[in-house]
């Protein structure tokens, strides 16, 4: 078990945007100004990143490729959880847990080594809910409805456990500024969707500005990165494997690991040292690699997209075909050289097909001979 403290923030649906952008979020601009940034890629979507986070598996591996809906009938396997501490430490998990349907969110936080768990299964809007104002509040495998606003309960709990170090690793899972868009203030129908994301926006800057400088005064390392890009309305790319999409920064504070280059599952390679099946050591990543499939379960070729990147490079394969980016002269991703470099779509495909334990056979084209 590490001898320090860890408290971790996964911001959700907000990617790149929130803490680089001083109008909006202050506090936080502040805050990373004063951060160690490095290069993460993550999966398209949220509930995949998460289960690549604690499995260290890639989702191929894990099961999970999509979101875990609020009624879904395959979540999280929990056989396959590993502890974010090898040892006794004690775990705590906040917020928006989003790995498991409603019927099993009594029981899975627990089943997959979290001492404690304050939070909800899936979206506020979700299986009958209201919203940030009306929501299910699961607190140690009990579950009722609660009228109080989620972003209260949850800054009251964190605060509690970082300043009474009851935990060794604090993990919050935000959920602002998700939809529906229900302002801190009493819900007022006048409001405007844009006044409302605004309102949450800041609140949002407000709590985890909050929260990070209580953990880092209180001795705590602290890390910060979004599950995947922002929601499309506040100015993303959330569900794409373009970078938008998958390339998030992650902030940390009072950490003394140098990595420069990461992928989803090497996050707790930082925190506690050990290696997955897909992690790396920290400091070693030269290959980057991100996918989405649907439905969850075992990885379908034909519903398979996945994205590679090394040395500049970087493939995107869908079933509709390849498209490959020179990421050092096209940062935008917006010409596909595929056509014009079939030798690095061939070195990327062999390096994805690789990492997914695939043999790669090279496309070859039927020829008949005419008499």
């Amino acid at each position: 078990m590490m001898n320090q403290r860890t408290f971790m923030v996964v911001l959700d649906d907000v990617g790149p945007p929130v803490g680089v952008n001083a109008t909006n979020t202050p506090k936080l601009h502040s805050l990373i100004d004063l951060a160690e940034t490095h290069e993460l890629w993550v999966t398209p979507n949220c509930s995949a990143t998460r289960a690549a986070l604690w499995t260290r598996k890639y989702p191929h591996k894990n099961g999970i490729g999509t979101i875990v809906r609020h009624n879904a009938a395959t979540d999280a396997p929990i056989d396959m959880m590993q502890l974010p501490y090898p040892g006794t430490g004690q775990r705590a998990c906040f917020g928006k847990y989003h790995m498991c349907g409603a019927t099993r969110i009594d029981t899975h936080p627990k089943d997959s080594g979290w001492h404690y768990f304050a939070g909800h299964a899936s979206n506020l809007g979700a299986g009958g809910q209201g919203g940030y104002w009306d929501w299910d509040y699961t607190l140690n495998g009990n579950t009722k409805r609660v009228t109080t606003y989620q972003p209260d309960v949850m800054r009251e709990q964190v605060s509690n456990v970082l300043v009474t170090y009851q935990f060794d690793f604090v993990v919050y899972n935000t959920a602002l500024i998700h939809k529906p868009l229900h302002s801190p203030m009493d819900f007022d129908e006048a409001e405007t969707d844009e006044a409302r994301r605004l309102q949450m926006l800041r609140r949002l800057d407000d709590d985890v500005f909050y929260l990070i400088s209580l953990a880092v005064q209180a001795g705590y390392r602290v890390m910060m990165f979004s599950d995947n890009g922002a929601a499309s309305d506040a100015g993303g790319g959330k569900g794409t494997l373009y970078d938008s999409g998958i390339k998030t920064p992650l902030y940390t504070w009072q950490f003394d690991v140098d990595s420069q280059s990461l992928d989803i599952v090497d996050v707790l390679t930082m925190v506690d040292g050990n290696l997955g099946d897909d992690s790396r050591p920290i400091g070693t990543r030269d290959v980057h690699y991100s996918e989405v499939f649907n439905p969850n379960g075992k990885a379908d070729p034909e519903k398979w997209s996945w994205a590679v990147s090394k040395a500049g490079w970087k493939l995107i394969h869908t079933p509709e075909g390849d498209e490959l980016y020179n990421l050092e002269a096209d940062g935008g991703e917006q010409d596909n050289l595929a056509a014009e470099h079939p030798d690095h779509v061939e070195r990327l495909a062999r390096l994805a097909y690789d990492i997914q334990g695939r043999e790669y056979k090279v496309q070859v084209e039927e020829q008949t001979d005419e008499v």
